[in-house]
């Protein structure tokens, strides 16, 4: 562990029997930290100065107290290394065979004789991949391989963990594919029922190739074989294993240590040049991050000029910058939003003369990355009955344009604020672009002014820390009160280690299950997870605050027809004991639009009394925003949710990644309250809503209760099937809200035979 632990024995005496429990001899065995000190020759040189075996970093098993050698920052970069955590399996795929290795958890693999934990997190929710040996009528093999991996640059290694179980004669093996040719690493026929068992074979190959996990299946065998935790030795790619350099820093080849976005950008920053060798052929990025201070040529008030924004050459016409009104009546502003009067400067896109659907772009210096928590702040003015679109978008270099905020038609007379967040995935070079289409008439100017940047740069180190403070794998100090919250305060992404993080109970990010959160049934409508833009224009989410593109899920409520003003829809987790002291529920929200109502968190205690600790109306912000709300319950208690429908459609509001503050010593997952025995599913949806069958939380969609036409002319039934007319409740998919593809599942009650 890296946190301070203790070890109780509990003894529990059933009623009415004798006997006694005693504890002798207790002992600790491997638990001691890694000497600090000079690394030998073969070893890892952890940031706070411990010394590990060099084939022990990036191996998903920490072995340094402060996790340097398995940051994600640098481990998630080497080609081959997984998990299995996720459903995409980084790649990976099933051979040719005619049987399988399957996507498990303990859980599921517990029941077929396979292992009852995984190696990731020792956990039965956590995954691996499994195949079962028995059931062959012919000699056949299961076959499961790794993605195309780029040649090592030396004779290195591969890791991984597997379990064979079940007789002497099963095997398993590892087999390197360069082409069409075959040629096996290893293999075993050792069981290991007792647990995972690590394996290091050597590779080398001078082109590109795959490992193939091989396990062969008979009528005669039984069994099963696993795999896990697959990683590349990171000196198959000329990473030196005795760096000293932080996360976010690469060694120079004199030693000495600076940022990785410093390599490849034109400029000698090692002193020897060796950070700009071996460079792709591209266009050097004009600025470098800085580790303190404002983000380079980013805030822009426009009072002396571009500030490095430049106008795009292939467009209609140009920004002006100006002050004092436009020339066209009834559109633009009259003062600026930094002085608020006629004397202060704002850029400009004058509507007069342009033909309709006319496109403009203003276009950032070159950034070399954005920490996590990056955010760009902006002052907005589109007023007029002719006005258009205004985009903003950033852009990694040679990549395509990712949409960060859109909003078209007239706001009013009025400077708006505004913020958005980049995605978490932004560490390469990369602008920003702000994109405007005109409208149908000269009465559509649209108008910017103060553009800045917020939490972009990396956190200063600065120990050592206080005993208040968590000391990141980096020399950066953090408050406890941040670990473990979605959010890299390092800069690093130490204090939001996974292994660590996700065993803290209520600590949830909505990406595979709903982790014990759930509807209710007795609300009007029902949280959904969605992955992406929401289906209605001008309010919600562009993607996640998790992961920070469109393939990553959070919850939100659909303010759309046929939702009305003042519908609640209502999410909440099981019950937690109490807090041995006041600590905090963090969570991260989104609210934007006209049209928003109200968000309001409850904690609720076994008699069911509520008691609002936290509540916003109205659009906050188009970025993620994080909340935190204080816990003081005397007894079990729950989370609540609740989101309620306001004047209009575009009133969405969404959740994501929600966490208990670190140290709160509980709460602890209190037993929900036994299911009852459900005997029917039998459901015409008219008093009883739904009757007990429910939306399942990964859909794309959900069924939704209708009576009358549907949403969409020339589709659906206008009447229900139970009464045949318009009064009567179906459910029904609504098509117009989805993309081809999209699933929407309901589940029945529990069910008992007759």
């Amino acid at each position: 562990g890296h946190f301070a632990l203790q070890i109780s024995f509990t003894s529990i005496r059933p009623f009415a029997f004798s006997g006694m429990i005693a504890v002798d001899d207790v002992s600790m065995q491997s638990c001691s930290a890694p000497p600090i000190g000079k690394c030998s020759s073969g070893q890892y040189q952890c940031f706070n100065g411990q010394c590990i075996a060099g084939l022990s970093q990036c191996d998903m098993k920490v072995d340094c107290t402060d996790m340097t050698d398995e940051s994600a920052a640098f481990c998630s970069n080497i080609h081959g290394n997984c998990n299995f955590e996720n459903s995409n399996l980084c790649g990976y795929k099933n051979g040719s065979g005619i049987k399988s290795f399957t996507w498990m958890t303990g859980i599921t693999a517990g029941a077929l004789g396979g292992p009852k934990v995984d190696n990731t997190y020792g956990k039965a929710t956590g995954h691996f991949m499994m195949t079962t040996l028995s059931g062959a009528t012919n000699t056949e093999v299961a076959t499961f391989v790794t993605p195309m991996i780029t040649p090592p640059t030396s004779a290195c290694k591969i890791r991984f963990f597997y379990y064979l179980g079940g007789g002497s004669t099963n095997t398993l093996a590892a087999v390197l594919q360069v082409g069409g040719s075959k040629r096996q690493l290893w293999s075993t026929s050792t069981q290991t029922s007792s647990g995972w068992t690590r394996v290091e074979v050597s590779i080398s190959s001078t082109q590109f190739f795959n490992i193939s996990f091989n396990a062969p299946r008979t009528r005669f065998l039984t069994g099963v074989a696993a795999i896990d935790d697959v990683s590349m030795d990171p000196t198959c790619y000329g990473v030196s294993v005795n760096k000293n350099c932080s996360a976010f820093e690469r060694q120079c080849a004199n030693g000495r240590c600076i940022f990785s976005s410093w390599f490849c950008d034109g400029d000698d920053d090692c002193g020897d040049n060796s950070d700009e060798t071996s460079c792709p052929t591209t266009i050097a990025p004009t600025t470098k991050p800085l580790p303190t201070g404002s983000y380079p040529n980013g805030t822009c008030t426009f009072q002396q000029g571009l500030c490095g924004w430049i106008q795009a050459k292939d467009d209609r016409a140009d920004f002006q910058r100006r002050r004092g009104t436009t020339p066209s009546f009834s559109t633009g502003p009259a003062n600026d939003n930094t002085l608020g009067t006629a004397l202060g400067f704002y850029i400009h896109v004058e509507a007069s003369g342009l033909p309709a659907n006319s496109k403009l772009a203003l276009i950032s210096p070159t950034y070399m990355w954005a920490s996590w928590q990056c955010t760009m702040n902006f002052a907005y003015h589109m007023w007029g009955s002719g006005t258009g679109t205004l985009q903003i978008n950033y852009q990694t270099v040679g990549g395509s344009p990712s949409q960060l905020f859109s909003i078209s038609g007239n706001q009013g007379n009025k400077w708006i604020t505004n913020s958005v967040s980049l995605p978490k995935t932004v560490r390469s070079p990369f602008v920003f672009t702000i994109n405007v289409t005109h409208g149908n008439s000269f009465l559509g100017d649209i108008s910017l002014d103060d553009i800045g940047f917020t939490n972009c740069n990396s956190p200063a180190p600065q120990p050592p820390c206080s005993k208040t403070q968590f000391s990141c794998a980096n020399s950066v100090c953090v408050n406890f009160s941040a670990l473990c919250d979605f959010q890299d305060d390092c800069g690093d992404g130490s204090d939001e280690n996974m292994k660590t993080c996700s065993s803290q109970p209520g600590y949830c990010s909505f990406e595979n299950s709903a982790c014990g959160y759930g509807n209710v049934n007795w609300d009007n409508f029902d949280w959904v997870a969605y992955k992406g833009p929401t289906p209605s224009a001008g309010t919600g989410p562009t993607f996640d605050h998790t992961i920070g593109n469109a393939s990553g899920r959070y919850l939100y409520l659909e303010a759309s027809s046929p939702r009305s003003p003042g519908e609640k829809a209502v999410f909440e987790s099981g019950y937690f004991q109490k807090p041995a002291s006041t600590c905090n529920f963090r969570f991260w929200y989104h609210m934007f639009g006209p049209g928003i109502g109200a968000f309001n968190i409850y904690t609720v205690d076994r008699s069911n009394k509520s008691s609002v600790i936290w509540t916003r109306t109205g659009s906050q912000s188009s970025a993620w925003l994080r909340g935190s709300a204080a816990v003081a319950a005397t007894g079990p208690f729950k989370i609540r949710f609740e989101g309620s429908i306001g004047s209009s459609f575009s009133g969405d509001i969404s959740l994501d990644d929600v966490s208990f503050s670190y140290g709160c010593s509980g709460p602890i997952y209190y037993p929900p309250k036994p299911v009852p025995t459900i005997y029917t599913a039998n459901c015409n949806f008219e008093a009883n809503i739904f009757c007990n069958w429910t939306n399942n939380f990964l859909n794309d969609i959900n069924w939704i209760r209708q009576s009358g036409g549907t949403l969409s002319p020339t589709t659906g039934p206008t009447a229900d099937h139970t009464y045949g007319n318009a009064t009567g409740n179906y459910i029904y998919i609504e098509a117009s809200l989805v993309a081809r593809g999209h699933t929407a599942r309901l589940t029945s009650p529990v069910l008992t035979p007759d």
